[in-house]
């Protein structure tokens, strides 16, 4: 868990259709899915299972923890920087999305634990990439020591899943809307999104 008081946030909205590859499905919620009476789906829940046996071996490599999360060099991560430089090469695939090692997650919540990951393209002379930009427009950042002053009842949280239950210390759900998060995405939900500014780059 890194240090919030150190953590500064944007909600991103994408300007354009983004395509990329979906690994944030986790073994545990397939299962789940698995395990649901759906006699008139079996055939598409064969096809999700087969393909996801297929990409498990990658899922797998791309999901260990690092040991030693303050090394300079960290070989868990080889794998997963081979994987974004595929994605970075390929036409079409704009970039990865992943389950949280840090969250026990579990259908219909589990999508609270994922990450996203876009690659690079280019290094513009302001610190931005300019094949980024033009995918997403961006709030103004907020720290989070700011956003944690604002308290919120629940109707005050539009667009956030106040009601799901995620998992921040494994066998321990609890109520999102209770969380410092939904905090967080309800105030950046508030906010306007526009172009990038260069200055970003240097917060």
């Amino acid at each position: 868990m890194p240090n919030l008081d150190e953590v500064v946030a944007v909600r991103l909205e994408p300007q354009c259709s983004l395509s990329f590859l979906d690994f944030s499905i986790t073994p545990r919620a397939l299962g789940e899915f698995l395990a649901v009476d759906t006699e008139n789906h079996n055939h598409l829940l064969f096809d999700l299972a087969v393909a996801y046996l297929a990409f498990w071996p990658i899922i797998a490599a791309c999901s260990v923890e690092a040991a030693e999360p303050e090394a300079p060099f960290k070989p868990e991560y080889i794998i997963p920087q081979i994987v974004l430089q595929f994605i970075k090469n390929r036409q079409g695939i704009h970039g990865i999305r992943y389950f949280s090692t840090s969250t026990q997650q579990g259908p219909p919540s589990f999508q609270l634990g994922t990450n996203y990951v876009f690659p690079v393209q280019t290094i513009g002379e302001n610190g931005l990439c300019d094949v980024l930009v033009e995918f997403f427009h961006a709030t103004v950042p907020m720290a989070w020591q700011l956003a944690s002053t604002i308290r919120w009842t629940n109707e005050a949280m539009p667009g956030v899943p106040v009601d799901e239950r995620v998992e921040l210390i494994p066998g321990n759900p609890v109520r999102y809307g209770d969380t410092a998060f939904a905090t967080m995405e309800a105030q950046l939900n508030r906010l306007r999104a526009s172009r990038v500014l260069p200055d970003y780059a240097r917060l």
